[in-house]
């Protein structure tokens, strides 16, 4: 990358000369107050920058426009751009955004331990949905930003405007979270020592890490009315799969195990059935989805000031 700079004397009455930028090659991320200080100029110096036939200002990154001119700058700077080349914001890209959160497990259902059903199994909880937020990297990014706000009768003159375009955008994806696991059934209702209300294991919960669903409870066959036997929760869902749902772990009436989570976009599975009563359903997947980013500007920031 070359540059042609020239500090000019002082005109007559004792007025200085404008700093005069030359940009002969192609280059990312310029900054006109670093070019201009390179070249011996200041900050109070009115600034002509010369962009030459071909050349094309462009940028590394959409977060950061090709030309800025930065801040600082005194009042009633005037900075000149003949622009005979291209300045160009960088593109969006395309991104995949974090997978959306599993759905809790249902509940398993629950037996008394003198032998009654007492809850159904809970359904499980729907998986979250894709975000309707396109991640940063996804905006395009813009072509010319006239950096400095302040009110000080300072001017940014386009004498040739040449061609400014604003980076296009990108699309982030993301994928909805698997449906948790539906809680098993309670048992059949019993009596005493003949049949203990059978307990239901919870629902494997979806993806990522949803959480399991909570245990049945009921009685073992025999015991009576003061003991209790628990079914076995669900697990946590992975990175990229559902988890199994808890067994059953009951007395007499004999609950169901718990459904397993949903995948991602995949719902999750009904809870076992019960003797007598049934499992309750999983959850639905969230739905994935792929809001698109913004397009860069070709003008931006201070643009009262650009003309």
């Amino acid at each position: 990358m070359s540059f042609g700079y020239t500090v000019l004397g002082f005109g007559s009455g004792g007025a200085a000369a404008p700093v005069e930028l030359n940009i002969s090659s192609s280059a990312n991320n310029l900054n006109i107050k670093t070019l201009t200080l390179a070249a011996g100029g200041t900050v109070s110096d009115n600034v002509n920058v010369t962009i030459d036939s071909g050349v094309t200002i462009g940028s590394s990154a959409s977060a950061t426009p090709a030309l800025i001119t930065d801040t600082g700058w005194s009042a009633g700077v005037i900075i000149t751009i003949i622009n005979n080349g291209s300045i160009v914001g960088a593109n969006g890209v395309n991104v995949t955004g974090a997978n959306s959160a599993g759905g809790h497990a249902g509940r398993g259902g629950e037996g008394n331990e003198c032998g009654y059903g007492i809850k159904s199994g809970q359904a499980g909880e729907a998986g979250a949905s894709g975000s309707s937020t396109a991640h940063s990297n996804s905006n395009g990014g813009d072509a010319f930003k006239h950096s400095q706000t302040a009110n000080d009768n300072m001017a940014v003159v386009f004498s040739t405007a040449g061609t400014r375009t604003g980076g296009s955008a990108g699309a982030t994806s993301y994928a909805g979270g698997g449906g948790g696991g539906g809680g098993g059934g309670r048992g059949a209702d019993g009596s005493g020592a003949a049949a203990g209300g059978g307990s239901a294991g919870g629902g494997g919960a979806g993806i990522p890490g949803g959480n399991a669903g909570s245990i049945g409870r009921g009685a073992t066959i025999g015991t009576g009315c003061n003991t209790s036997i628990n079914g076995n929760a669900g697990t946590l869902g992975e990175a990229n799969s559902g988890s199994a749902g808890g067994a059953a772990n009951g007395g007499g009436g004999g609950g169901g195990s718990g459904g397993n989570g949903g995948d991602l976009n995949t719902a999750g599975q009904a809870g076992g059935s019960g003797t007598g009563y049934s499992g309750s359903a999983g959850g639905a997947a969230g739905s994935a989805s792929t809001p698109n980013g913004s397009a860069g500007a070709a003008l931006a920031g201070n643009t009262d000031q650009i003309s």
